[in-house]
C-alpha cells in the first residue's frame, strides 16, 4: 500500500486553471457527488455503490480523473523506491500506471475517491473488498483493503487525509464489512500514528533479513 501523509516535499505541479474551466470542474464534482457519474465502471455500479456523504471534497472518482490520480501516486512510487529499491521501481511515466489502475479500478467491489480543492487533486484513496475461501487453518475471510491513500504535500494538515480515511471507513460500514485493513511500511514513520486516530492497531508484522552478499533480493 502507499501511504503519504507527511513524508515526501511537494513534486507537484499543477496546470492553471481557468474561470470556465474552474465553473465546468465543479459542475463535474457536483453531479459526482450525488451520483450522477459512474465511476471508473459501468454506471450500473455507480448505483451499487453508495455516495460519499456530507464531505464536499471528497467524491467518488471518475475516468477522467485517472491522470490526476497517477500524477499523485508517481510522486509516491518515487518514494518507496527511495527507500526500498530492491522491491519498488522508480516511475518513469504514468502510462503503465494508467493501464493497471484502470483495470483494477474496473472491479465492481473497488472504491475509489478523489479528493480536491478548487479543481485541484489534493488526494485520492484506493481500496477493495478482500474475500478467501475458508480453510483447514482458518476461517472464512471478508475485509476492506486500504491500497492507496495519497495527499499531495501542499494540502497535507488540512484534513483532506481524514477526510478520506473517514470515508473509507463509513464504506465499509455501509457495505456490513466489519474489518477493514492496511499495511504501513517501516520507514513511514508518521503513518502509524495517523492510522491509529481511527481504530487501527498492529496485529503482524513482517520481517526480513539478508543472508547472501549476492543473489535475488
Amino acid at each position: 500500500m502507499h501511504v503519504s501523509l507527511d513524508m515526501f516535499t511537494d513534486m507537484f505541479h499543477w496546470p492553471a486553471v481557468s474561470e470556465n474551466e474552474r465553473a465546468a470542474c465543479h459542475a463535474v464534482g457536483v453531479a459526482n457527488f450525488h451520483g450522477a457519474l459512474p465511476p471508473f465502471s459501468d454506471s450500473s455500479r455507480a448505483q451499487r455503490r453508495l455516495r460519499v456523504e456530507q464531505n464536499e471534497m471528497i467524491r467518488i472518482a471518475a475516468p477522467s480523473d485517472i491522470a490526476n490520480i497517477a500524477q499523485l501516486n508517481g510522486a509516491v512510487q518515487r518514494v518507496h523506491a527511495d527507500h526500498a529499491p530492491a522491491l519498488f521501481r522508480q516511475p518513469t511515466s504514468d502510462a503503465a500506471f494508467i493501464a493497471w489502475f484502470a483495470e483494477a479500478s474496473r472491479k465492481p467491489t473497488a472504491f475509489v475517491l478523489l479528493a480536491e480543492e478548487s479543481c485541484e487533486a489534493t488526494g485520492y484513496l484506493f481500496a477493495d473488498e478482500v474475500r478467501k475461501e475458508e480453510t483447514w487453518s482458518r476461517p472464512a475471510l471478508r475485509y476492506f483493503l486500504l491500497h492507496h491513500i495519497v495527499v499531495a504535500p501542499v494540502f497535507q494538515k488540512r484534513g483532506v487525509g481524514g477526510a478520506l480515511m473517514q470515508a473509507f471507513i463509513d464504506e465499509a460500514k455501509k457495505r456490513k464489512i466489519s474489518r477493514v485493513e492496511l499495511d504501513v511500511w517501516s520507514f513511514n514513520e508518521k503513518a502509524p500514528r495517523f492510522f491509529s486516530r481511527f481504530g487501527f492497531s498492529a496485529f503482524n508484522y513482517r520481517m526480513q533479513a539478508f543472508v547472501a552478499e549476492s543473489g535475488d533480493r
